[in-house]
C-alpha cells in the first residue's frame, strides 16, 4: 500500500496501518498480511518479467495476481490493466479491493 492508513479492517471497518491484528476488534489480521506482501512482491515480479521480455513467466505472475485479486487487469473495473500498472508503477497493493 501506499499509504497504509488507507487500510480498513475487513471485520469491523476500522481504518489504520496494516498490521497482523486488527487496533479495534482484534480480529486475526494474520492472512490479510500475507496476501498483501504476496501482491506487493508478485507486482515487483511482473515488472521484472516484463521489462526482461519474460512472457510465460509474466503470465504465470498475472495468474496468481488474479487469484489474489480476481479483478486484477479486468478492463470493465476501476483497476488497470497489467502493462498500464508496471508503467504507472504499480502501487495500490490491497486499498480499493475490500
Amino acid at each position: 500500500m501506499s499509504d497504509d492508513s488507507d487500510f480498513r479492517c475487513p471485520v469491523c471497518r476500522a481504518r489504520q496501518p496494516l498490521r497482523e491484528t486488527c487496533r479495534r476488534c482484534e480480529a486475526d489480521l494474520h492472512l490479510v498480511v500475507r496476501a498483501h506482501r504476496r501482491l506487493v512482491y508478485l507486482k515487483s515480479q511482473l515488472a521484472q518479467t516484463h521489462a526482461n521480455g519474460e512472457k510465460e513467466r509474466e503470465r504465470q505472475i498475472i495468474t496468481e495476481l488474479r487469484w489474489l485479486v480476481p479483478s486484477y487487469g479486468q478492463a470493465n473495473v476501476n483497476t488497470p490493466p497489467p502493462s498500464a500498472a508496471i508503467s504507472a508503477g504499480a502501487g495500490r497493493g490491497l486499498r480499493g479491493w475490500w
